[in-house]
């Protein structure tokens, strides 16, 4: 492995960028694992929701056991749906840890409908 001027070991940018896509994906597979995690199903719906003074795309995801809300702009990508739960989890008004859940996309229903016509 080859090393920076200061010492420290050089990562190409490669390996790095391919170990986060992979972590990404197997945390986006497993379950939540802690114990001490409810898990919380949540509604999602886009929307236009307001960004400096400007109304904008987004998508409105509701918790389903107190009704907190967050606003994310931009499409219903999975990347959002993330950092809708991410924002979900980390401004809770009763300060809970829980494990947000979201239904499925509409290309993922699509997919799932053709596979139960074809059984």
């Amino acid at each position: 492995m080859a090393r920076q001027s200061d010492g420290r070991r050089f990562t190409p940018p490669i390996v790095v960028d391919f170990w986060k896509v992979s972590l990404q994906i197997v945390a986006e597979r497993l379950p939540c694992l802690c114990s001490r995690m409810a898990r919380v199903e949540c509604d999602i719906e886009e929307s236009l929701i307001e960004v400096d003074g400007k109304p904008v795309d987004g998508i409105v995801v509701t918790c389903g056991r107190c009704g907190h809300e967050v606003e994310v702009p931009g499409y219903d990508t999975p990347e959002n749906r993330r950092k809708a739960k991410q924002m979900l989890h980390a401004t809770c008004p009763a300060g809970e840890h829980n494990c947000y859940t979201l239904p499925p996309t509409t290309s993922e229903q699509g997919v799932m409908n053709m596979e139960n016509e074809r059984d």
